[in-house]
């Protein structure tokens, strides 16, 4: 596993996991974040991980 993505429904909250789990995990692996919308939601299944933030926005991923 070497790149995990937070999705989250605003931009200050996607940054706070990225950073917080940037000095978790230093930089053994790739974090990165992203805004749930439907245009950019299918990049999301090139990471290895997908962190969602709000459970609502579990079926708009699926």
């Amino acid at each position: 596993m070497n790149e995990i993505l937070v999705v989250t429904l605003a931009e200050p909250i996607g940054k706070q996991y990225r950073d917080e789990l940037k000095r978790f995990f230093d930089d053994v692996i790739t974090i990165d974040y992203m805004i749930c919308s439907s245009s950019n939601i299918k990049a999301a299944y090139d990471y290895d991980l997908i962190l969602i933030s709000n459970y609502d926005l579990v079926n708009e991923i699926k």
